[in-house]
């Protein structure tokens, strides 16, 4: 057998496959039920298929009775009378409704055979131009990839087939290392978007880094930074190592003992798993694709975004409007990738006019919506010189404040 009739043959057997998977479907409501779940148009490759599949959604969303009759209808009013014409090859006597699931699979083998096929061939000319960097392939190829993966979406039914085990989250939540953060947070759950809230200079950055750090221990951590650059940031983890200032070590004024000192503490930073991405400007559907590549590439445990005021949107309108598809992209995120999230954001002047200035959530800055899609809200100011948090929502825990301690010329925050 040739190419060409091996080529005949298999488009002859995947249109057999898609057939019986649309006629199943058509043979009883269970099975139609399996296929709106399962499968999208996208998935069928042989037109008429595609076409029928199309029109099943359609009605299907339109709360529709779906049979030969009103299929066959809805075809003609929307000008397919050549598919309308061959709609009995979706009754043939040998498909079964019982069989649903085992068409719809393969289906969507199909489809991904194609899809992977079509993305290793664009890789593979993409690498032909010099022009192109590796790492750009490498993070466009997997951002695809990723898209193949339909088993991020399931229902389960509560009850069925429950152990409490899965339930419970205390051993899955990421210890902050503070203990007074863990003892009101029970720590940081996946899934959950935590806002931390401040005005400028009160160490927002700082207390975020920190908790980073900690987690970086054993986990991977991946911080955007909008404002600071990678070696800003690099260099107050080693100020919070050393016990040095940030600005002897900036400006390489240090003596042979506190080379070596700086030098130890790189070496232990190097073996922790901090990544940072310091791209200014960066909008949060660029932040969502880097961070999903960087998850199927490295696997991700925590994330990190300094800060909310400096990303870009794409929902168009008033910046109380973008605000809030901002923080709802990131909430999805969250969830999307497992992780928690922790974003970084300004207050609003009006705190410091108050007396006592103690924030509000309606303090946040541009509020909108970011007090709505946030699980957690947590506040820094200042109380007699003292450092306070203050957390000021908790959907699954206690509200209050407490204090800790602020050595800012190592960038560090302590419990108290």
């Amino acid at each position: 057998m040739n190419n060409q009739e091996k080529e005949q043959e298999e488009l002859k057997s995947l249109e057999e496959i898609e057939i019986a998977c649309i006629g199943a479907a058509l043979l009883s409501k269970h099975a139609l039920m399996v296929f709106i779940e399962n499968v999208i148009p996208e998935y069928f490759y042989v037109n008429k298929c595609r076409t029928v599949a199309k029109i099943i959604f359609s009605m299907f969303e339109k709360k529709e009775d779906i049979d030969i009759i009103t299929l066959r209808t809805n075809l003609i009013a929307q000008g397919y009378f050549s598919v309308a014409d061959k709609l009995t090859d979706f009754y043939d006597v040998g498909i079964s409704s019982s069989n649903v699931k085992t068409y719809v699979n393969k289906v969507k083998l199909g489809y991904k055979r194609r899809e992977l096929q079509k993305t290793l061939s664009d890789s593979y000319q993409d690498m032909q131009d010099r022009s192109n960097e590796v790492d750009g392939i490498i993070q466009k190829m997997s951002e695809k990839i990723f898209v193949f993966d339909d088993d991020k979406t399931k229902i389960i039914k509560i009850g069925q087939n429950m152990n409490y085990a899965d339930l419970a989250c205390e051993g899955d939540a990421i210890k902050t290392g503070f203990n007074r953060i863990d003892q009101y947070l029970h720590g940081l759950f996946r899934k959950e978007l935590i806002i931390l809230a401040a005005r400028p200079s009160l160490g927002k950055t700082t207390l975020a880094v920190n908790i980073a750090q900690n987690i970086a221990k054993d986990k991977n951590v991946l911080m955007y930074s909008l404002e600071m650059s990678w070696q800003s940031i690099a260099i107050r983890m080693l100020a919070s190592k050393t016990d040095m200032m940030y600005m002897k070590i900036k400006t390489g004024a240090v003596s042979g003992i506190e080379k070596e000192k700086l030098e130890k503490a790189g070496e232990m930073l190097g073996r922790s798993n901090f990544w940072v991405n310091d791209r200014a400007g960066i909008s949060v559907e660029q932040l969502v694709r880097s961070a999903t590549t960087f998850k199927f590439n490295k696997g991700l445990d925590f994330i990190v975004v300094d800060y909310l005021q400096l990303m870009a949107g794409s929902v168009k309108g008033n910046r109380n409007e973008a605000l809030g598809g901002i923080t709802r992209s990131l909430k999805i995120l969250a969830k999307d990738l497992d992780v928690p999230v922790l974003l970084l954001s300004q207050l609003s002047r009006e705190v410091e006019r108050r007396e006592g200035q103690i924030p509000r959530l309606s303090d946040l800055r541009d509020s909108g919506e970011i007090e709505q899609n946030a699980d957690v809200v947590m506040f820094i100011y200042e109380d007699g010189g003292a450092s306070t948090i203050q957390v000021a929502k908790n959907r699954n825990g206690r509200l209050g404040s407490f204090r800790m301690i602020l050595e800012k010329r190592y960038f560090r925050f302590q419990d108290l």
